[in-house]
């Protein structure tokens, strides 16, 4: 055999041994794989919705503080929160009511 060969079969080979060109590939797939670049633009959006998704509940939340701060000194804090995640629940379940609807 010349150094570029691989054998197909080995008697003593062992289990970590590749015993021919396929398993070896397999086992160094990394090495053999071209990357895909709609993989990586797929990645890349979805990190960037992700992203910009936190940066939006992050803004939103502070403007809920100055918004809502007000409203936290006179009837309290648990009656606030209360009240904010109520008219969110309302508006979900409208969206949902709607979607359901489209979906008939």
């Amino acid at each position: 055999m010349g150094s570029g060969e691989y054998p197909t079969t080995t008697a003593q080979a062992g289990p970590s041994t590749p015993r021919s060109i396929s398993e070896r590939q397999f086992l160094h797939g990394a090495d053999c794989v071209e990357r895909d670049r709609l993989t990586d633009r797929r990645v890349a959006s979805y990190v960037l919705k992700l992203v910009g998704l936190a940066i939006l509940v992050l803004l939103l939340g502070v403007l809920g503080v100055i918004v809502f701060s007000g409203v936290w000194v006179r009837v309290g804090f648990l009656t606030a929160i209360f009240t904010v995640f109520g008219i969110l629940f309302v508006l979900g379940w409208v969206q949902d009511s709607k979607e359901r609807r489209k979906r008939m």
